[in-house]
């Protein structure tokens, strides 16, 4: 649901502590968000043509996970990450797609 101009998350609590969580929570969220739309803006670009994402190469840390997570949901049809293509369900990886 939806809510225009209205907040998806209420917290109360010390506000040290609330910030920590709310820097948290808004960095696992603009990334994904990040990642997703320039995922989905290629894709719209390629014109209806397979995008592979290779994205393990730049991506510091776990994030690799995340990221590859959020360009399947931009559009991607495959990525070169095989352990995200383990962990991550229905999520093609390219060795697989070069096998079939």
């Amino acid at each position: 649901m939806k809510i225009p101009f209205g907040s998806y998350l209420v917290t109360a609590g010390l506000s040290y502590v609330l910030d920590y969580i709310e820097t948290f929570l808004l960095n696992k969220m603009n990334f994904s968000t990040l990642v997703a739309t320039k995922a989905s803006r290629v894709v719209h670009a390629a014109r209806g043509r397979s995008i592979a994402e290779f994205g393990l190469r730049r991506a510091q840390g776990d994030g690799h996970l995340e990221a590859t997570r959020a360009t399947y949901i931009g559009g991607c049809a495959s990525t070169s990450n095989v352990l995200a293509g383990e962990n991550l369900s229905n999520l093609p990886d390219i060795y697989k797609k070069l096998e079939s």
